[in-house]
């Protein structure tokens, strides 16, 4: 198949080289180098070579093989031909990659020579030229704009597969999608970057999935026996046939930020704005917009209960118990605010119009407690008791709680079971309670030493509700990361298992809930410290 060339015929020139008319033998060939594409039209005798490579060398024994042992048309269904033809290709691959090389370096082919040395390199390397590289980034921009055009992924996959230096190529790089994203920055008066870079990890993670469905073709065609003489027909149909079902049909390109901005718009109206005089609040308002954001992008695909043989018993808020344990020390007036009080002594008279009630016509200020604050005490707080009760001593108002849950139940609960019934895990129902309110402070005294409390969450809504019924202002100081809870149960077992859910619905209803309830969030300690400070 491959004759040797003497050294007096060989020229600099691609087109002199006869090799491939040599292996054919057919001297009717033409051989061109005008496009980055290497490419054979065996009907027409046609051979492109492209500028990308270390030297014509791969190209040159590619398209011999191609031209010499893939020209059979194979039968098949009509709709079918065109991802026959894809797989051919990799065919050819398979040829070079598992007999031709080592026939071409000769014995000591791959063992005691560098593959940047060998004159045969591996597919594996085609990548790494700089040529190949640089084509390959500004391929991969015209790949997204096809694919956002509404392309078809048929015609993504084709140029992928006829290209070796791309579908060997390395397309996991970061630039990738730092140039989408780029695109994505110069198209956008007033960019959010957040959502910007979700919708370029989208837009990648869409390309991504057709370069995989082609490698994973590839990997199937390297199964393929070393001492075959060429790839089984039946295998060939049988990857033509998944190509189709994975490539069939256009992109439909629904970006994140699309998504986010109508369901904002829908679910929650205008962005929560929280203002206050010292703009310290500005970061809990941003922070809380773009959780909420967060919330809608939130993809919980790889929950648990999303399992085929698992089946949910309920999801939901965890079941809350308030606790008032003995308030033993007394607090220090903490000014929220300050109200007039009206005497009818003083210096400065400033309500007149009282003269004809109750002659009460000099006013003077005081200091006065008021308003509620709930503190998050979960996990992802990170606080300790003592900055518990740093909060405690210095927030301004007359009721102070914490909250947190656990998957586990508590050990006062008398519908808990006692030990563990299967695994560790407790018999567990949602009639379990999985959370505590404690009230710490009311009224000027507190409890003197934090209670013991569990460590996640389970019950935002539930103590987010009690907030929304107390006094004005309500503060809540969390960092907004809320979950429910799952019962559920695999399905050749009894028991019940239980784990946390963080899903985006949880996120979206708590959200819900502060907003209406006209609460003030507070991200963390120090911002609540700084907030306070300077009121």
């Amino acid at each position: 198949m491959f004759r040797n060339v003497s050294k007096s015929r060989r020229s600099k020139k691609v087109l002199d080289r006869p090799m491939l008319s040599l292996a054919t033998k057919d001297r009717e060939w033409q051989a061109t180098t005008n496009d980055d594409t290497p490419f054979v039209d065996v009907a027409n005798k046609h051979a492109n070579f492209s500028k990308l490579g270390r030297n014509y060398n791969v190209e040159y024994a590619l398209s011999v093989i191609e031209a010499k042992h893939y020209p059979e048309i194979l039968d098949c269904d009509e709709d079918l031909y065109i991802y026959v033809d894809l797989v051919r290709k990799l065919c050819v691959y398979w040829y070079y990659e598992k007999k031709a090389r080592e026939q071409l370096n000769g014995s000591a082919w791959d063992k005691y020579v560098y593959h940047a040395e060998q004159k045969y390199p591996s597919l594996a390397y085609s990548g790494t030229y700089d040529k190949a590289d640089e084509f390959a980034s500004k391929w991969w921009i015209e790949a997204f704009k096809h694919a956002r055009n509404g392309g078809s992924k048929y015609e993504l996959a084709r140029q992928i597969i006829t290209n070796p230096y791309l579908l060997f190529g390395n397309v996991y790089r970061h630039t990738i999608k730092q140039n989408i994203k780029a695109i994505l920055m110069a198209e956008t008066m007033f960019p959010d970057e957040m959502l910007i870079e979700k919708d370029a990890q989208y837009s990648y993670d869409k390309l991504l999935k057709v370069h995989r469905v082609v490698w994973s073709a590839w990997h199937d065609i390297k199964r393929t026996r070393k001492d075959a003489s060429i790839v089984p027909k039946k295998r060939i149909i049988e990857i033509a046939e998944r190509l189709r079902d994975d490539l069939q049909g256009d992109f439909d390109l629904v970006m994140p930020s699309i998504r986010v901005t109508k369901l904002m718009s829908e679910t929650f109206g205008d962005d929560i704005d929280i203002q206050d005089d010292y703009g310290v609040l500005n970061k809990s308002t941003e922070y809380l917009n773009n959780r909420m954001k967060q919330s809608i992008l939130h993809d919980d695909e790889s929950r648990v209960t999303n399992h085929e043989d698992v089946e949910v018993v309920f999801s939901g808020w965890g079941k809350m118990k308030i606790q008032k344990p003995p308030l033993k020390q007394s607090l220090p007036i903490k000014v929220i605010g300050r109200s007039r009080t009206f005497s009818d002594t003083g210096v400065n008279p400033r309500s007149m119009n009282r003269w004809a009630t109750d002659k009460k016509i000099f006013t003077r200020r005081v200091k006065q407690r008021g308003g509620t604050v709930l503190i998050d005490v979960s996990g992802s707080m990170s606080l300790t008791n003592q900055d518990i009760e740093q909060l405690v001593r210095l927030l301004p108002a007359s009721t102070i709680a914490m909250y947190s849950g656990t998957c586990s139940g508590y050990d006062w609960d008398t519908s808990r079971p006692e030990h563990p019934k299967h695994d560790g895990y407790y018999m567990l129902t949602p009639d379990n309670y999985s959370g505590e309110l404690h009230i710490l402070a009311e009224k000027g005294r507190w409890v003197g030493d934090i209670p013991i409390h569990a460590g996640e969450n389970i019950v935002d809504v539930p103590a987010i509700d009690w907030l929304s019924k107390q006094a004005h202002p309500r503060i809540l100081v969390s960092d907004l990361q809320v979950s429910g809870i799952d019962f559920y149960r695999y399905k050749e077992e009894e028991v019940y298992r239980v784990t946390s859910n963080f899903g985006a619905e949880f996120n979206v209803e708590a959200l819900k809930k502060i907003k209406q309830g006209g609460i003030i969030p507070i991200m963390d300690i120090n911002t609540a410290i700084e907030w306070v400070e300077k009121s």
